[in-house]
């Protein structure tokens, strides 16, 4: 294989790298290249970025999941929680949701293991929370918001009833069968 060879294999691999895991995640990867891991970047950068990445039979999300099922399994958590904040940062066509994530937990529940599954379920429950994609623990609403609501007449479906407080919205609010997933939060009437 050229240079020339090798450095298009770099530089495909790199657009893919950037486009999973986001332009700082690369960034900061980068800047901690040095005369002695700088040889592995290059070599993950042509290798995994470019030639599993790249390879068209799957698209990013299956990847994604199939990489958060596999590190799982290692038990590689810093590299799991990469990836789940990857994924839930993702383009639109490849991005993960919170319930993705949950299936995967789930799956290698079975196949990897209880202890490793609940790990991964805590790392990623503290992401999810993190980046307000999910209900915010019980414990981290102030008690003065914890009973609040909004009530429209117009009723239930029509953007009426009683409605969570916007202040506990989130990104996949109805994502799923159009069901609010964030506990009601009242507001004085």
């Amino acid at each position: 294989m050229s240079t020339s060879d090798s450095m298009n294999d770099y530089d495909k691999g790199m657009v893919n790298r950037r486009r999973v895991l986001g332009d700082a995640w690369v960034d900061k990867s980068l800047a901690n290249s040095n005369a002695f891991n700088g040889e592995f970047q290059a070599l993950i950068t042509r290798y995994a970025w470019h030639e599993i990445w790249g390879r068209p039979a799957f698209g990013d999300k299956t990847r994604r999941l199939m990489v958060l099922s596999t590190m799982i399994a290692l038990k590689a958590f810093e590299e799991f929680a990469m990836h789940v904040r990857a994924g839930l940062d993702g383009p639109l066509d490849s991005r993960l949701t919170p319930e993705d994530i949950k299936e995967v937990i789930l799956q290698a529940a079975i196949y990897c293991g209880v202890p490793a599954a609940n790990h991964a379920f805590a790392v990623a429950g503290d992401i999810l929370r993190e980046k307000a994609c999910w209900p915010p623990h019980p414990e981290d609403i102030p008690d003065n918001e914890k009973n609040c609501f909004a009530l429209d007449e117009r009723g239930p479906g029509t953007g009426g009833g009683v409605e969570p407080c916007a202040r506990l919205r989130h990104p996949h609010v109805g994502w799923r069968d159009g069901a609010a997933q964030e506990p009601l939060h009242r507001a004085a009437l």
